[in-house]
């Protein structure tokens, strides 16, 4: 889930989770949302919401080729 804020998510899907879970694990997410959140010092989600994303990268070519060749990497491994 913080990942996908970090990416810059504005909504998570969770049905998977809540499904193998049940419902109460809804409140374990959000637990852990506001312990990283914390830790981290942020006060709100929009904070840090898009903050990995690659338009704040200083050199998204560079991350590009990286990405890619992990890619192959895993896929001829």
């Amino acid at each position: 889930m913080i990942k996908a804020i970090l990416a810059g998510a504005s909504g998570v899907q969770l049905v998977s989770a809540l499904l193998k879970y049940g419902p109460r694990f809804l409140s374990t997410l959000t637990d852990g949302l506001r312990k990283w959140m914390n830790e981290n010092h942020y006060r709100d989600l929009a904070g840090f919401r898009g903050s990995m994303n690659l338009e704040h990268c200083p050199d998204a070519a560079a991350f590009e080729r990286g990405s890619y060749q992990r890619n192959l990497q895993k896929r001829w491994v």
